[in-house]
Formats: structure tokens, C-alpha cells, sequence
């Protein structure tokens, strides 16, 4: 069993709340059980894998990690004292928005799409990750150590992520010049609205 919820009242269930991609708190069976028909009919609309076939496992592991926005129903039922993440199916549109943002003039939102692209497999999305290895957006990453030490780590962000996405991808690629390691797909997730 992959999720379970109490159909009397989803804000019961602590750890279990019933929500939308898109942050809302399902509360009641109705909402839970149209949401979760709605999702059967777009997974049989788009040819996603049926209930227990390797496809449908495939596509289990397409998902992203995106930051729940402050204004949303499911931020204020899940805060707990630091930011709030939600994994989301990798749905069509997301992808659509990715590619948006890869021409954003900012840079943070660049390499964010960058790296969300990894979601997406294929020629189309090949081609635009091996672009942007050109790309020169940089950006810092501070780092403190003890006795308040502090140390900045400037690094080419969006071609970092694209390289990272062609590696997931099971791409060879090159990276152009040190990329971090530490918590930088948190970055991925901060930098999306």
C-alpha cells in the first residue's frame, strides 16, 4: 500500500493529509476520491503505465521536489518550524514551465529549470540540457564552519544543473568547472515559485 487516508476526515490523518499538486488540503471523501479519479483519467489520457506494470513504476519515480508556497492551505497544515517541501508527479505542464524558465534572464531560475528537466527524459530534453552547458550564469553558495568561519563558493549554477540533469539522465557529460555537491538540489526546489 503506497498511501493510506481516513475517508471520514483527511485532517485526522497527521502525517497523512490529503493534498492537491498544487498545495490545497482535500477535506472531504467527495474531494479525495474526484481527485483521485480525475488522476486515473489523465494517467490513462497521457498512456502512463497501468496499476503495477514496470511503466507505472517508471513513471513513480518521475517526481519533483518543490517548495509549498506561504500562501497555500497545505503550507499552514504542514509548517513546522522550516520550510515546507512537496514531491509532485512530473506532469507535462511542469516540464512546459521548465522550458519557460530556462530563458528567464535570472539565473537561480535558469539553473532551477535546469535541473528539474532531469524529470524528463529524451531527445528534446538532451539537446536543451547539452546547451546549457554554455550557459554563463554564476551564482555563490555560503558556507560556515566553526570559530564563524565563512566561505563563499561561487560556481557556474546553470551549467552545473544541466550537467547534473544529462548525469541522471544517463548522459556522459562534462562539467564546466567545480560544481557543488552538498544540498544543491534543495537548490532546485528554492528557486521555483
Amino acid at each position: 500500500m503506497d498511501y493510506a487516508i481516513a475517508f471520514d476526515d483527511s485532517q485526522s490523518c497527521v502525517y497523512s493529509l490529503a493534498l492537491t499538486r498544487d498545495c490545497r488540503v482535500l477535506r472531504s471523501r467527495r474531494a479525495i476520491l474526484a481527485a483521485v479519479t480525475e488522476r486515473l483519467r489523465r494517467m490513462s489520457r497521457e498512456g502512463r503505465g497501468a496499476p503495477g506494470t514496470s511503466e507505472e513504476s517508471a513513471d513513480r519515480a518521475r517526481y519533483l521536489t518543490l517548495e509549498v508556497p506561504e500562501e497555500s492551505g497545505a503550507y499552514y497544515q504542514l509548517f513546522s518550524g522550516s520550510m515546507v517541501l512537496i514531491n509532485v508527479p512530473a506532469d507535462s505542464e511542469y516540464k512546459s514551465r521548465w522550458l519557460r524558465d530556462i530563458k528567464s534572464t535570472d539565473v537561480r531560475r535558469r539553473a532551477a529549470a535546469a535541473g528539474l528537466l532531469s524529470q524528463y527524459p529524451g531527445p528534446k530534453t538532451t539537446r536543451i540540457l547539452t546547451e546549457l552547458l554554455q550557459d554563463s550564469g554564476v551564482d555563490s553558495l555560503i558556507h560556515f564552519g566553526s570559530a564563524k568561519q565563512r566561505r563563499v563558493e561561487t560556481f557556474p549554477a546553470v551549467a552545473c544543473a544541466a550537467c547534473r540533469s544529462l548525469r541522471e539522465l544517463g548522459v556522459a557529460a562534462e562539467c564546466p568547472g567545480p560544481c557543488p555537491d552538498s544540498h544543491f538540489s534543495f537548490y532546485f526546489a528554492r528557486a521555483t515559485e
